[in-house]
């Protein structure tokens, strides 16, 4: 069976594909870059300017987000005696017993 002149042409090896992809890589990522990112243009937009709930899904959302926290007085009351403990103890002067900066006698530079 003979094929062709076109296909018989065609001939494929290593190189020829190697050679291909190098001189498109570039352009292929370029485009599949834009259209990921048009996607994600276009997703968003439907999501913030279409998008709609129903009356359910509403109630639903308000039903498991919003709940009441429960306070604890003892704990919080607790809490504030400790900063004010705290408070009141950087408020107190230090007494430190020696002056680490002082010349002492026996150190003192001699002037001659």
């Amino acid at each position: 069976m003979k094929l062709p002149k076109q296909l018989s042409r065609v001939r494929l090896s290593g190189g020829s594909i190697f050679s291909f992809w190098f001189r498109f890589a570039r352009p292929f990522f370029m485009t599949f870059l834009f259209v990921a990112l048009c996607g994600g243009v276009y997703v968003w937009y439907e999501n913030v300017y279409h998008g709609q709930w129903s009356d359910s899904e509403k109630q639903a959302y308000i039903e498991n987000t919003f709940k009441e926290t429960v306070f604890n007085q003892d704990a919080f009351t607790k809490a504030m005696d400790e900063v004010k403990k705290r408070a009141d103890a950087h408020a107190t002067d230090i007494n430190v017993g020696k002056d680490i900066f002082q010349v002492y006698p026996w150190s003192a530079p001699k002037n001659n």
